[in-house]
């Protein structure tokens, strides 16, 4: 970042315009103009001014300390991952408060942070009580705030604007504000999978395009069946159809190898086990559950599946917050003492072994 791009990205996070800072600074509001435009820099004799009016080093105005910041809120998302890992949303959103204090301006943390609260209180639903909720959504609403005030024009804030969405949609109902977001976004003909192989030549750019299509297509496919199977106007049979349509697609376009769609081929199965449940099906519940531990070796238990799924059918989960709250999958749906299944109870057995 140049000096004079820090020097406007310092002045907005202040909510100053270009007149007012040339007036604290007694110059001319061109000067910083032609500054911040990179058409000048500052004079020498400046910097300490401009540093002790930001309250930074000179070292930051001038891109030293921005690099160890930069390197420093790379090694915490790193260190967040690995609750991300153990699926322990609770206790990322813990360690990013923690951070958080020392860099209290900084986007990625601040969208990091919104998105495991959400996570742990909304989709795994353990905001049990109203005030709760409105508690956290406050929360929620005010990090995402915070992380768009504070990113560079530049900066891809798409999944800021995704977590708002999902918050005021689905959680708090505020449709007037989602609209907001909404109308800002892209239409799908300007997006970076449109663009993308455009940077390269030959197979390359053949590679490219395959990938982003491949992963465009199938993400956007895969949510619209999601979204149609939790519909209430649908049987439980029409349900766990629509979700075999949506594996046999995933199969199909990639050729049998899923590769980042075992995740999504996992939670399909999972929450075709559920429907089974809810019919009394043991058989073809149980069969879904035995399709389960290939794709849970394949994952190496990365425990975020679960995440992905409402929190409704949790309450089908046995053990809760023990080995359960653990493992990628609902699947640990022994029934609340409905069924005596032998092999169910095998089963549940070879789980602990896999977590094990």
């Amino acid at each position: 970042m140049t000096i004079g791009a820090t020097i406007k990205h310092l002045r907005q996070g202040q909510d100053m315009t270009q007149e007012q800072l040339a007036e604290a600074l007694g110059i001319t509001s061109r000067a910083v103009s032609q500054w911040e435009n990179g058409r000048t820099t500052p004079d020498i004799s400046q910097l300490p001014a401009l540093a002790n009016f930001f309250d930074v080093t000179t070292d930051y105005l001038l891109g030293v300390d921005i690099k160890r910041k930069e390197d420093e809120v790379q090694r915490i998302i790193g260190e967040a991952l690995k609750y991300d890992q153990r699926g322990d949303q609770k206790g990322k959103a813990e360690h990013l408060k923690e951070q958080i204090k020392t860099y209290p301006n900084e986007p990625l943390l601040l969208s990091n942070r919104a998105s495991a609260l959400q996570c742990y209180y909304f989709i795994q639903g353990n905001a049990d009580t109203e005030q709760l909720k409105k508690e956290k959504s406050n929360e929620i609403i005010t990090l995402c705030e915070r992380a768009l005030k504070y990113s560079k024009p530049i900066d891809d804030n798409s999944s800021v604007k995704q977590i708002l969405l999902m918050q005021y949609l689905r959680y708090t109902g505020e449709k007037e504000r989602a609209k907001e977001i909404i109308l800002s976004l892209p239409f799908v003909s300007c997006t970076r999978e449109m663009f993308e192989s455009e940077l390269y030549d030959g197979r390359e750019a053949l590679r490219h395009k395959q990938s982003a299509l491949l992963m465009s297509f199938m993400t956007h496919m895969h949510n619209l069946f999601w979204q149609i199977c939790h519909d209430d106007t649908y049987s439980y049979e029409q349900k766990i159809e629509i979700l075999n349509t949506d594996a046999a697609v995933i199969e199909l376009i990639t050729a049998g190898k899923p590769n980042w769609f075992y995740g999504p081929l996992s939670a399909i199965a999972a929450e075709q086990a559920v429907f089974f449940h809810l019919l009394g099906d043991d058989k073809r519940l149980l069969k879904c559950l035995k399709r389960h531990i290939p794709m849970l070796i394949i994952m190496k238990l990365v425990p975020t599946v679960k995440s992905m799924l409402p929190a409704g059918s949790r309450k089908l989960m046995i053990r809760r917050n023990t080995f359960a709250e653990q493992l990628p999958i609902r699947l640990m749906i022994l029934c609340t003492g409905r069924s005596q299944n032998t092999d169910l109870l095998m089963y549940s057995a070879e789980m602990k072994d896999l977590k094990g």
